[in-house]
């Protein structure tokens, strides 16, 4: 009967398939073309973050744009095709150490191996177990081994005021850092390779220096191998005071010291100061140290870190949270009025300034 018949049962609304958007211009074309334009947005742009010093006692927290990465939400399917490619191609930059930290070892280990560009100032930080004695994590290559997994093509130092702080950092990176295929170190002065340790002062000074680049090539081939065509490069700029100008080619010159021929004068090197570097003029030149890998190192971070004593191991974050703890620096960072946030700003991605405390530099 009529009144009988079943009901058709209605169907379920389908969700919205994706507009494919074929007509788009950019979907038009061939998707290794829209990879390599989207490679190329990425490749000028800079995630910034940290703790920026303004004065002596002053900072203001940098942040990154709003729109670094608006490319990753324009649609779908753009989103889509980026993936997380962009974590290889844009390059993070950090006002600290303990910036670069607080971030990454947030991060899952398989993230941070897909980061390719980092740039940091090297600042070091004490960690006191005792009273008596720093801990080694005041040493910059030591920062690096709570991230494992990195694995960068490029790592970018901004060395701090200290020149035997930053001749130090150099020796460490250069003899056991790991997390890079290619550093650059850049200082503020050329002082770096001009200071001198006194003899009776040796053993508390710091190291004392050696003629380079020529020392830190051969620790470096002993380490990768000589076949491996590793390099450790000094440029410095031109002109002095000319801040930035030590990335331009045209801008800046190849330096190397020479090696001292008599062994006593070898023995000696480094026990009295660099008159032509120290000379006005010149310490105010800019200094960048290229290190290169050699072909098929092995230069992932494997974060063999070193434990806290009473504390132990545990995760880097774990770790790091101790760190911050006992780090002589912690009261630093709460001096000074707070200013209101900033947006990292830049012409170009590897534009950078640097701080008061090295405008204020006394020579």
């Amino acid at each position: 009967m009529a009144g009988n018949k079943r009901k058709k049962k209605a169907k379920a609304p389908q969700p919205p398939s994706p507009n494919t958007q074929e007509s788009s211009p950019l979907f038009r074309l061939p998707v290794e073309l829209r990879s390599e334009i989207y490679s190329q947005v990425f490749s000028i742009t800079r995630i910034s973050h940290g703790l920026k010093p303004i004065s002596i006692t002053s900072r203001i927290w940098i942040s990154p744009a709003e729109n670094s990465l608006s490319l990753l939400r324009t649609c779908r399917r753009v989103r889509d095709e980026i993936g997380d490619s962009w974590l290889g191609q844009v390059l993070f930059s950090f006002e600290h150490p303990r910036d670069m930290l607080e971030k990454f070892t947030a991060l899952p280990h398989q993230i941070v191996a897909k980061i390719r560009y980092l740039r940091v100032r090297g600042n070091a930080f004490d960690v006191a177990y005792r009273s008596d004695r720093h801990d080694t994590y005041r040493y910059l290559f030591n920062v690096f081994k709570l991230l494992p997994g990195l694995c960068l093509d490029q790592l970018t130092i901004l060395g701090p005021l200290g020149d035997t702080l930053s001749y130090e950092s150099i020796d460490d990176l250069v003899s056991m850092g790991s997390g890079w295929k290619e550093l650059r170190y850049i200082t503020y002065s050329s002082k770096v390779f001009a200071y001198k340790v006194p003899i009776e002062v040796e053993t508390m000074y710091g190291p004392r220096r050696k003629p380079q680049p020529d020392h830190w090539q051969k620790v470096l081939e002993d380490r990768d191998g000589k076949s491996s065509a590793p390099s450790v490069t000094i440029y410095r700029a031109i002109e002095p005071k000319r801040h930035g100008a030590i990335l331009d080619p045209a801008a800046r010159k190849v330096y190397r010291q020479e090696t001292p021929r008599e062994e006593t004068e070898l023995a000696n090197y480094g026990r009295e100061e660099d008159a032509y570097l120290i000379a006005p003029g010149e310490r105010e030149k800019e200094v960048m140290v290229v290190v290169k890998r050699g072909f098929g190192a092995d230069y992932e971070e494997k974060g063999n870190y070193p434990e806290i004593p009473r504390f132990g191991g545990g995760t880097p974050r774990k770790l790091w949270f101790k760190l911050k703890d006992m780090s002589l620096d912690r009261m630093y960072w709460k001096l000074g009025e707070r200013f209101p946030d900033m947006v990292g700003s830049y012409v170009s991605v590897d534009d950078y300034e640097w701080t008061p405390a090295h405008a204020n530099c006394n020579w």
